[in-house]
């Protein structure tokens, strides 16, 4: 049974970023500020401190994300989810109709 609170557990830490393995046993790529600092393999991940989780796709090893997501600054990634979130509303659509 999953302790309350935790998210999952520490597989590789990437500064900001850790790849870590979820209860049901997949990779997720997690991001927040301050959150690989001093953390270590097998330790858990308590859900305050992810700011954003990310699952990799059939075609995309959670390695190669997590590497990929340290090279990018926050606010890149922080505009990418805000467009996310206007796309999945339908305001673009809309907008453009007129």
């Amino acid at each position: 049974m999953p302790m309350k609170g935790v998210l999952a557990c520490v597989v590789k830490v990437f500064n900001n970023v850790v790849l870590a393995r979820d209860h049901s046993g997949g990779e997720v790529v997690l991001t927040g500020r301050g959150l690989g600092f001093g953390a270590m393999p097998g330790e858990a991940v308590t859900m305050e401190r992810v700011q954003r989780t990310f699952v990799p796709d059939a075609h995309q090893a959670a390695e190669q994300l997590a590497a990929f997501l340290v090279e990018l600054p926050p606010e890149a990634i922080a505009v990418a989810e805000e467009i996310l979130v206007l796309a999945r509303s339908g305001w673009a659509s809309r907008s453009l109709r007129g």
